[in-house]
């Protein structure tokens, strides 16, 4: 059993077997932090005074963190737990300071990346049993890391450990997709967008999956969704990816409409259902002229390239 328990996801939490931490100022919280998350290193003491206490003089600087390493180690080395446990210290002056990589603990983020590194770095399909793991180590991402704190180590990390929840929560997604889990894929496409809506490839999954799933109308309001936040955002319209998968199901629409059978209807509906399919077969004629117009082309592009050759 781990006898220290430290979650750096949201807000730093420590737990002592079982039992919380007497909390710590901020600055002391960050610091630990820094030692954890640079286990396997140590650290002179000149170093982490121009990192933790950049602006204060080198003596105030010194002071700063020796009273931060004491507080340290009274919260985690207290009540009988030998010195050098947890925090490794040598005298002060150009003494190294570090955390204890070999004692018995347990880190949200060491968790997370043991995880998913080697499902993500993997060529073969994600199996049932590495989707449950995906699920469970996901869920330790409560809060991006160090949430509240900007300091300049603390950005990069962030976005490496933000970056590798988002590919987890894609891999998740394509996983429930090829299974015809639907409304799981659909979920974590939400979740996806929510996070970063900018993603034009996360847009497209979700149209499929609402078209898939029989959802057509969300499927068409999806592009339309992409379109406006990219042109906000970006002031550009969506891929050629993007518009062709549209044209697809507009299409698609079409050729069911004109598949279906005569029945009685209002003479307004049939009005209304008429001018619907001309236009979604306008726009489906349109898309296959502009697809010819591009052969053509490109046809053209080429007899003239042979020609220079010859």
């Amino acid at each position: 059993m781990d006898s220290l328990h430290i979650s750096l996801f949201g807000q730093v939490h420590i737990v002592y077997e079982g039992k919380a931490v007497i909390p710590l100022p901020p600055i002391t919280q960050r610091l630990f932090a820094y030692l954890v998350l640079n286990r396997y290193r140590r650290y002179r003491r000149e170093v982490l005074t121009e990192i933790f206490w950049e602006d204060a003089s080198e003596s105030r600087a010194r002071s700063c963190l020796n009273s931060a390493l004491w507080r340290l180690r009274c919260a985690l080395e207290s009540q009988g737990i030998p010195r050098g446990t947890y925090l490794l210290t040598t005298p002060t002056g150009e003494g190294e300071v570090g955390f204890n990589a070999e004692s018995c603990y347990w880190l949200d983020v060491e968790r997370f990346e043991q995880c998913l590194h080697p499902i993500l770095a993997q060529r073969t399909p994600v199996t049932p049993e590495q989707a449950q793991k995906l699920e469970q180590s996901l869920q330790l991402y409560v809060g991006d890391l160090l949430e509240g704190t900007y300091m300049d180590w603390v950005l990069g990390e962030r976005e490496r450990l933000r970056q590798l929840f988002l590919d987890g929560l894609i891999c998740l997604m394509r996983y429930y997709r090829y299974e015809m889990a639907l409304e799981q894929s659909l979920s974590l496409g939400k979740r996806i967008l929510a996070l970063e809506p900018l993603r034009e490839d996360i847009h497209r999954a979700v149209m499929e999956i609402y078209w898939v799933s029989g959802q057509r109308a969300l499927a068409v309001q999806q592009y339309k969704t992409c379109c406006q936040i990219l042109g906000d955002e970006l002031g550009v319209k969506p891929m050629k990816e993007t518009q062709l998968l549209y044209q697809q199901f507009l299409t698609a629409d079409a050729q069911q409409m004109a598949a279906l059978p005569a029945s009685p209807c209002p003479a307004s509906q049939l009005s209304e259902t008429v001018e619907q399919a001309m236009r979604q077969l306008s726009l489906a004629m349109q898309s296959m002229e502009q697809t010819q117009t591009q052969m053509q082309r490109a046809i053209q592009t080429i007899k003239q390239s042979l020609r220079i050759e010859m």
